[in-house]
């Protein structure tokens, strides 16, 4: 009762203060702590708009970094650390696909993207309770392998406010369509929530395995790993496993941490003894994860070569969602 006050009363607040940004601003966010796609959705967003001429920006608070400077705009493909930007931004900026806003203050870091890149279009990144920026499109995404997180919201579950907020939504993408067969009834749910935003399915697509080492690209289909150890700190671990297990690999041993975890040397070595140790020939992990490693991950892993899984993601029905954002946001 405590966290659904609070949640009403900062949305209120929240509200009351919003500002506008001089360009259209769409919202990718979710109802639930942790992972639902929202990464991938936005980076094929981002594509789709750069295809139509468009100039994306993508905008993100930046979980977890400590640098001094409140608000980053760097361009794509810019070079800065993890701890300057957190692990999400450095997934942005390597994509190469869009400008990006880093910092708490999603309008201030909007305007600089405006500024220096004349970016024509804002992609919120986990926005859909960051209501103090005002947005023309909310997109929500209900992760088919626990869509409503238990249906309490936290502490008692790991719905971030009530299932009732998907009224706000705009449309709702129900994300891991491949990996679940709740889809269809977690797409009752939003429906009776919203009976008018239209919902659409995602897949989750391996795109290529990425040798940490040396940047070689493998594509997913052509390698297969037999036994392999797995770390990752996710949101939703049983995502990267079901991913794995349609890949073929096959793992001897896994290793989870938190969300946004950061390795530190002592930790890879003991996993690399432990994976050793089950007989491991490989370590593989996740992009997020492989941003978030110490200097000499690779050496403290050796003799164990280091994997990690690129992805991307299919939506069921893009053309019809991407002409349902355009009709709302009026774009040229």
């Amino acid at each position: 009762r405590v966290w659904r006050w609070e949640g009403r009363r900062r949305q209120q607040r929240d509200y009351a203060r919003r500002r506008k940004l001089d360009v259209p601003v769409i919202s990718v966010g979710n109802l639930t702590m942790g992972g639902t796609g929202k990464t991938p959705c936005v980076l094929r967003l981002a594509e789709i708009f750069r295809e139509r001429g468009r100039r994306p920006g993508i905008l993100t608070r930046g979980y977890g970094r400590t640098s001094p400077i409140p608000a980053l705009a760097l361009d794509s493909g810019a070079t800065v650390r993890t701890e300057e930007s957190g692990d999400e931004p450095q997934i942005y900026l390597r994509a190469r696909v869009a400008p990006v806003g880093i910092g708490a203050d999603r309008y201030r870091t909007g305007r600089l993207l405006e500024e220096k890149f004349g970016a024509d279009v804002m992609l919120l990144d986990d926005g859909f309770q960051h209501v103090k920026l005002a947005r023309d499109f909310d997109l929500v995404l209900v992760d088919a392998l626990n869509p409503f997180g238990g249906g309490e919201v936290f502490p008692l579950g790991r719905l971030r406010e009530p299932v009732e907020g998907l009224a706000r939504a705009d449309a709702i993408v129900i994300t891991r369509s491949e990996a679940s067969d709740l889809g269809a009834a977690a797409e009752r749910v939003a429906r009776r929530s919203n009976p008018r935003a239209p919902v659409f399915r995602a897949h989750i697509q391996p795109q290529c395995w990425v040798e940490h080492r040396t940047g070689r690209k493998i594509p997913a289909g052509e390698m297969k790993l037999e036994r392999a150890g797995v770390f990752c700190g996710l949101g939703n671990p049983r995502s990267f496993y079901r991913t794995l297990d349609a890949l073929g690999t096959r793992y001897v041993d896994c290793v989870e941490f938190e969300d946004h975890h950061r390795y530190l040397p002592n930790q890879l070595k003991r996993m690399a003894e432990q994976f050793r140790r089950k007989g491991a020939m490989a370590v593989v992990t996740t992009e997020k994860d492989a941003v978030n490693l110490c200097d000499g991950a690779d050496e403290l892993l050796a003799p164990l070569p280091l994997y990690w899984l690129k992805i991307g993601m299919r939506i069921e029905g893009e053309a019809e969602l991407l002409a349902e954002i355009e009709r709302r946001i009026a774009l040229p």
